[in-house]
C-alpha cells in the first residue's frame, strides 16, 4: 500500500483485474464496498494511525505460522469476501494474497486454535506499518468461540500503537472438494492439460476454447480493443510455461479441483486450477500459482513479496471483469 494513503482505508469492494486498473484506483481514491454478501464482519483495526474499517471476514483450517500448529485462519478486510466462491479453493491463503490484499484492500489475518482461543495475528498495510506474526495475550481481549461450524465473537486489541475491536461471525469453509481424482486427474486433468498446451503458444484463439465462458468472452473482447496480447501476458504469469504436472485432485458435481507443480524456462511453480464443466465439457475457470521456493519459511513473507510484485493477479474471474470494464 502506498504512503501516501489517507489515515482510513474505506471499504472496497471486490479486487479488479489488472495493476494498471488497481494503480489508476489508488490515484482515484477508494470506493465504498458493496453490501451484497452477508455480514460477516464489522469493527476497525487501526495500526500506527492506519485504520482499516472491517466489512467482512472468512475462516479455514491452516497451519500456524509460527509452529505450524492447526489453527482456524480468520482474514478480516475493508474488502467483502465472496464465501461461496473461495470455498473452491484448496489454499484459501493464497487466493487472499492474489486477490485481495493490495494497494486498495488491506486484510489482517488471526489465527485462533482449535478450542477458539487467540493465538496472534499477522498483517502488511505498508512499510514500516505491519507485523509478520504478533503473538501473545497482553493486551488482547476475546469472546470468540467455535461451535456448529462457525466461528463468532470480539477481539478487543490494545497496544503502544495498535488498536483493534473486531465482530466475526462466520461460516468455517469445508475442506471437501468432493471424491479424489485419479492420478493426472482424470477428465478434469486431460482438459487443464490441453488448456497447457494452448497456453504456450500464447495465441488467444487457442486458449479461449479451453476457459470457462465468461473468461474466453473476456479474451475476445480484449482482442477486438487490440489488447490480446496484454491480456494474454496477465494469463500467462500463473501458467509455467515449460512443463506441468498434476499431483492431487478432486471432483464435486461440475466442479473439480487440481493442484499442480510446473517449470518455467528459470521457475519452479506450484499451484491450483479450478475447472468447471460447461456444455459437457471441462475447462478452465480459475488459476492461481506461487513460487514453490516462497513455501519454505515464514508463509507471511510471501504476502510482502506478492504486495510488491507485478504479477499479483490470477486468471480473469468473471465477477473482476465486470467491474474492471
Amino acid at each position: 500500500m502506498a504512503a501516501s494513503r489517507s489515515s482510513s482505508i474505506r471499504r472496497a469492494g471486490r479486487r479488479l483485474l489488472s495493476a494498471g486498473v488497481v494503480g489508476a484506483a489508488l490515484v482515484a481514491g477508494f470506493a465504498p464496498a458493496q453490501a451484497a454478501e452477508p455480514v460477516t464482519g464489522d469493527g476497525e483495526f487501526t495500526s500506527r494511525g492506519l485504520t482499516m474499517p472491517v466489512a467482512s471476514s472468512v475462516a479455514y483450517r491452516g497451519k500456524s505460522l509460527l509452529d505450524k500448529q492447526d489453527v482456524i485462519v480468520v482474514a478480516i478486510s475493508n474488502s467483502h469476501f465472496d464465501l461461496p466462491w473461495m470455498a473452491l479453493f484448496h489454499d484459501r491463503t493464497r487466493l487472499i494474497e492474489k486477490r485481495f490484499a493490495g494497494s486498495k484492500t488491506a486484510v489482517v489475518h488471526l489465527e485462533f486454535r482449535p478450542d477458539g482461543s487467540y493465538k496472534a495475528h499477522s498483517f502488511h498495510f505498508e512499510s514500516g506499518n505491519n507485523c509478520g506474526y504478533c503473538a501473545g495475550n497482553l493486551g488482547v481481549t476475546s469472546t470468540v468461540k467455535i461451535a456448529g461450524g462457525r466461528i463468532a465473537g470480539t477481539l478487543r486489541i490494545k497496544d503502544t500503537d495498535k488498536n483493534a475491536d473486531v465482530k466475526i461471525d462466520t461460516p468455517i469453509l469445508s475442506d471437501d472438494h468432493g471424491p479424489a481424482l485419479p492420478a493426472g486427474g482424470g477428465d478434469p486433468g486431460k482438459a487443464y492439460m490441453a488448456y497447457h498446451e494452448a497456453m504456450v503458444t500464447g495465441v488467444p484463439a487457442k486458449v479461449v476454447p479451453h476457459l470457462s465462458k465468461a473468461n474466453g468472452n473476456y479474451i475476445d473482447e480484449a482482442v477486438k480493443k487490440g489488447k490480446g496480447a496484454q491480456i494474454m501476458k496477465v494469463y500467462a504469469k500463473e501458467h509455467p510455461d515449460k512443463s506441468v504436472k498434476i499431483v492431487r485432485g478432486w471432483s464435486k458435481g461440475d466442479t473439480a479441483l487440481l493442484l499442480w507443480e510446473g517449470e518455467t524456462s528459470i521457475l519452479r511453480l506450484t499451484g491450483e486450477a479450478v475447472m468447471v464443466r460447461e456444455g459437457g465439457r471441462w475447462v478452465v475457470d480459475e488459476e492461481l500459482s506461487e513460487l514453490k521456493m516462497q513455501q519454505v519459511g515464514c508463509r507471511r513473507s510471501r504476502a510482502m513479496t506478492a504486495r510488491h510484485a507485478d504479477n499479483l493477479f490470477a486468471v480473469a474471474n468473471p465477477r473482476d471483469a465486470a467491474q474492471a470494464s
